[in-house]
């Protein structure tokens, strides 16, 4: 149905599937990563700024018919040949990929948001389960070539770092650079690479976002008529 990137997903008549952020944390990124691309401007038709992403966002949601649980239920309602396009992780498209399907198509916007995923060791559950060496152990092992190399077969993008880049107006912006060289044609580069530190973090974006009076939220009531 000619969808190449976020502007095709707010077309009459093209069904999206992506679950609700009210229960899905994923979706919480699916919903951020679309207003995003349209606030930084990156979404033909649609002003850049908050007018516009909300717009955008709206346009979107109003093409959702089924908002699922979670991301899980979101694939599977996908999978069964409902909707035209799933809003979904990279790696989701590779972990179909992997379980024999032949008839996914992945589509990357010219922007879209990096997922970092954190990792830690609960140091006092670890103790508790004579586990503290084993633990540290592997959050070193994490970030090894060799683990890296694991994740990347199994569709994880390799890991970017955070740099300061002095534009021409003087000022200095963040931008996201892979940490490795990357296998472009699996993990084809993102013309606009951003981080939810955009928005001031998910400290700052939960409640202006998806609290009971977030932007999300009334998006959505007025969406769905509610």
């Amino acid at each position: 149905k000619n969808i190449f990137d976020w502007a095709d997903l707010a077309r009459p008549g093209i069904e999206v599937i992506t679950p609700d952020p009210s229960t899905s944390g994923g979706a919480q990124w699916n919903a951020m990563a679309a207003y995003g691309a349209a606030y930084r401007g990156y979404v033909e038709g649609y002003e850049a700024g908050e007018a516009g992403a909300l717009q955008f966002l709206t346009d979107v949601y109003t093409n959702v018919s089924v908002l699922d649980v979670d991301g899980r239920e979101r694939f599977l309602t996908f999978e069964r040949g409902i909707g035209d396009v799933a809003i979904t992780y990279e790696n989701e498209y590779y972990a179909g990929v992997l379980a024999g399907a032949t008839d996914y198509e992945i589509v990357y916007p010219r922007s879209t948001i990096l997922i970092e995923n954190p990792i830690a060791v609960v140091d006092v559950y670890a103790e508790n389960h004579n586990a503290l060496d084993a633990a540290n152990a592997f959050v070193a092992f994490v970030a090894t070539p060799e683990a890296q190399t694991i994740f990347a077969k199994n569709g994880f993008r390799p890991p970017h770092q955070r740099v300061l880049i002095e534009g021409e107006d003087g000022e200095e912006t963040l931008a996201i650079e892979p940490i490795t060289e990357i296998d472009e044609e699996r993990f084809p580069t993102i013309e606009d690479l951003w981080v939810i530190d955009f928005f001031g973090g998910w400290p700052e974006v939960v409640p202006t976002f998806f609290s009971d009076d977030g932007i999300y939220t009334r998006m959505i009531a007025q969406v769905k008529g509610q």
